[in-house]
């Protein structure tokens, strides 16, 4: 009985260290990616020719929930550290 607990506890111990680097390594790399693919999507975005034959501006919308529409630069995290915001978060 005591092997089977002893077994047990290295079991959930082994566990809970997968989780902990999961949480503090893996999900990093996966924010990383995904601010990579929104930055990349806002700057082609901004970078289109905007039609200039338009004489009326559409009206101004909020953007559908999940799409970025600007970033967030804190110098105080470094010079190169901008983030872009997507809309609901």
């Amino acid at each position: 009985m005591v092997s089977g607990l002893g077994q047990l506890l290295v079991t959930v111990a082994v566990i809970v260290g997968l989780l902990i680097v999961y949480e503090n390594f893996v999900s990093d790399l996966y924010s990383d990616r995904a601010q990579a693919h929104l930055t990349e999507q806002l700057r082609d975005e901004w970078d289109a020719p905007s039609p200039t034959t338009v004489a009326v501006p559409p009206p101004v919308t909020a953007p559908p929930v999940g799409e970025p529409f600007g970033f967030l630069h804190i110098p105080r995290l470094g010079t190169d550290y901008r983030r872009a915001v997507v809309e609901g978060t």
